[in-house]
């Protein structure tokens, strides 16, 4: 009986443990638009799509972003070579 009572419990707690709550949705949320802005930044540095600085702003997305406004500021300005 008491090991029942012990699997129900653990049960009941790995099954509470697995749904999302307001605090998990909201910052997988708030992460997932700091690593969108870092790989805009990315391409905005880049002048287009780099392999390295996808992945960088991909993987480590704070600091990349950090990084990205000391480079060029807020917001990133585009410089266009335009053709005479």
């Amino acid at each position: 009986m008491k090991q029942e009572n012990d699997e129900e419990t653990v049960e009941h707690f790995v099954y509470q443990n697995q749904q999302p709550t307001i605090i998990s949705t909201v910052t997988t949320i708030i992460w997932t638009v700091i690593t969108l802005i870092a790989i805009y930044y990315s391409f905005v540095i880049y002048k287009g799509f780099n392999l390295g600085g996808f992945l960088l702003a991909f993987l480590f997305s704070p600091i990349y972003l950090l990084w990205g406004i000391y480079k060029i500021g807020i917001p990133p300005t585009v410089k266009i070579n335009k053709r005479k």
